[in-house]
């Protein structure tokens, strides 16, 4: 079998890691009493507070987690993974039939000794990957408040994509998160200046992140991203208003071989696009935000161009406006504490009898009207602009366990096929229905 480059990456990572683990000093670690979640900007459990779970579930969960770690004398390795199944009830339009819609199984390996972090999380599904790899990387202390990390990455310039899946209180990603997320090939550091950035959400900081991707990686919706990145992304806490947070992510494209995808969070392709050869790119990201007590507020906005795109007959274009823009909400009814970390939200354990949450996005994506003048962009599949609204009720019984009930509205400018083809509004474009209303049910089990 050949080894995609992202694969071929991962086995160096799994080499160069077990080598410095051999290689370090015996002594105490610290890393033995506490084993971090898994994914590099999962956020530390926040600490809980009354009403306390059940004794006898915490005894239950603690012996889980233990008969899933093993244990040596300086080092732990956790084995776990994030599984989930999607029933989906699909609007009568929608060209796409109802039932199970498949959903995740990754496995995940998780091991630590001292500073030292590897990390893997396989895709098996593949649903949205070309190939059976999520991520696989290697962390490490640099200094005191600079942790350095290689492999293949999530990359996020938002918050949004940064939280890991089983921590958001919604199903599916937003336009923003799709625009510019990915997965790539890449270097990162991280860390905070000016003191600790919220968990408890007191006082200021500011935490930053730069990561240098190399183009062997792919974007949300699994289509190869080929163009290097360099990114930054800077948030600092508000010194006066606990819980309140603001910054952005900028990332520069060396050149633009990439498409533009995006899709419902219930995965209808909306927009759609060719590699667009431009010569090279940028995206910005902007975003600010509220995570504390038992509510997460966040509003993303986003700016991307493609330079100097080739367009029939000669010459070229900028593609300039490609933008979306993503409000939030997260809302614990029985009282659970949320946060923002590293980049992250956060969500406290559930209490006693379970915790009930309710998650609300709205999300407005505008690509620039040239892709469809220059042939790149077709309306069916493709529309202009397009919103979603999201509405969530989630039950999690118990630490990474979620039952999740969703309903998801589409409405796109333009008539699109997969929302059933029966509009006469627009008999210029694609005669079809630019309005969906779907249905979810997703159980989540990640460990």
């Amino acid at each position: 079998m050949r080894l995609s480059p992202a694969a071929g990456l991962a086995v160096a990572v799994l080499l160069a890691t077990a080598s410095a683990i051999a290689a370090q000093e015996p002594g105490p670690s610290p890393a033995l009493t506490h084993v971090p979640e898994p994914s590099p900007t999962r956020a530390q459990v926040l600490e809980t507070h009354d009403p306390e779970p059940s004794p006898a579930r915490a005894q239950v969960l603690e012996s889980l987690r233990e008969a899933f770690t093993l244990r040596g004398d300086e080092a732990a390795l956790r084995v776990g993974g994030l599984f989930a199944a999607d029933v989906v009830a699909w609007d009568r339009r929608n060209e796409r039939h109802s039932g199970l819609e498949g959903g995740d199984v990754r496995p995940r390996f998780d091991l630590q000794r001292k500073s030292l972090r590897l990390f893997v999380e396989g895709d098996l599904l593949g649903d949205d990957a070309p190939h059976p790899l999520s991520e696989a990387w290697y962390s490490f202390d640099a200094a005191e408040s600079v942790r350095l990390t290689a492999g293949f990455l999530r990359i996020a310039l938002g918050t949004e994509f940064a939280t890991p899946e089983e921590d958001l209180p919604l199903v599916g990603t937003s336009f923003t998160s799709q625009l510019d997320g990915r997965r790539d090939v890449g270097l990162r550091a991280e860390g905070t200046i000016f003191g600790g950035l919220g968990a408890d959400g007191e006082g200021a900081g500011l935490w930053w992140q730069a990561t240098a991707a190399g183009g062997h990686g792919y974007g949300l919706e699994g289509k190869p991203r080929q163009s290097g990145q360099y990114s930054l992304r800077l948030v600092a806490d508000s010194p006066g208003i606990p819980g309140l947070y603001a910054g952005g992510g900028f990332a520069s494209l060396a050149s633009f071989d990439d498409p533009v995808e995006l899709t419902t969070p219930l995965g209808s392709t909306v927009f759609t696009t060719p590699d667009l050869d431009g010569s090279g790119g940028r995206w910005m990201h902007l975003e600010a935000g509220y995570a504390r007590g038992p509510l997460a507020a966040g509003l993303e906005v986003i700016r991307g161009s493609a330079d100097e795109v080739p367009v029939a007959g000669g010459g070229d274009l900028d593609m300039d406006q490609l933008t979306a823009w993503t409000a939030s909400l997260g809302v614990s009814l029985t009282g659970e504490r949320r946060g923002w970390r590293e980049g992250a939200w956060t969500v406290e354990t559930p209490r006693r009898g379970g915790a009930w949450e309710i998650g609300l996005r709205y999300s407005n994506a505008d690509v620039d009207r040239n892709l469809f003048r220059a042939g790149y962009a077709h309306y069916d599949p493709s529309t202009q602009e397009v919103r979603t609204f999201s509405a969530v009720l989630g039950w999690r019984p118990a630490e990474g366990v979620r039952v999740a009930l969703g309903w998801v509205k589409t409405i796109s400018d333009d008539t699109l096929t997969v929302f059933g083809g029966t509009n006469p509004d627009h008999p210029a474009r694609a005669g079809g229905d630019g309005r969906d209303s779907s249905y979810v049910l997703r159980l989540e089990i990640a460990f």
